[in-house]
């Protein structure tokens, strides 16, 4: 991301360390969803793009926002229908739209 932010490209963060919802039978349970929306509220840092190295950034310029993901790798033997997604994102994805709005 700071080579593509030095070379004039606009980005969004997509930090797959706490901005991603990764959906199972486990982590739609309500303690689960509590723990990663805690955890996201805890890391939250828009210019730092990967957990996984030291990869934060000095400054927003260029930084156009960042994304949530919710997916599931196919699991044919993991029932979770719409509505199990829907309450167990919801409080995830409020979380994550209050922290969006605040000025860093």
């Amino acid at each position: 991301m700071p080579e593509l932010i030095h070379h004039g490209f606009k980005v969004l963060n997509y930090n797959d360390y706490y901005l991603y919802f990764n959906l199972s039978k486990k982590n739609v349970k309500p303690s689960n969803v509590a723990y990663m929306t805690s955890d996201m509220k805890q890391n939250w840092d828009p210019t730092i793009w990967d957990n996984d190295n030291d990869s934060s950034l000095n400054t927003l310029h260029n930084i156009v926002g960042s994304s949530v993901s919710i997916w599931a790798d196919k699991d044919p033997h993991s029932k979770i229908n719409d509505k199990q997604v829907l309450k167990a994102s919801q409080k995830f994805l409020s979380q994550f739209l209050q922290l969006a709005r605040q000025p860093i």
